[in-house]
């Protein structure tokens, strides 16, 4: 399930909430600071789990608020792990996974 989208204009910007995005192959969501950078494959989009996020603030006594992380889409109970170098879907969009996000790199 998706939990919540968010975009942000500029790096390191505000985090924005939304109700829905526009989405093109391969540029990622419109208005978003990423938009159509091309340094590296799977940059367009960014995903992490709300289960993740928990895990993270109680393995490391943190308070981190799920926005905080810099992702384009949350969601619960979609176990992302699984679909790296596969296909998958989330409600009508096909995505293809290329590698896991990983909170502690830039948080810890």
């Amino acid at each position: 399930m998706l939990h919540k989208i968010n975009t942000a204009g500029e790096h390191a910007g505000e985090q924005q909430l939304h109700e829905e995005i526009q989405l093109l192959q391969g540029r990622g969501i419109t208005g978003d600071k990423i938009f159509g950078e091309k340094k590296w494959k799977g940059q367009s989009l960014t995903l992490i789990e709300l289960e993740e996020i928990k895990y993270f603030n109680q393995s490391l006594n943190q308070n981190v608020a799920d926005l905080a992380m810099s992702c384009n889409l949350i969601t619960r109970g979609v176990r992302l792990k699984e679909p790296v170098g596969g296909y998958y879907s989330i409600t009508e969009v096909k995505l293809y996974g290329v590698e896991l996000f990983e909170p502690g790199v830039w948080l810890g």
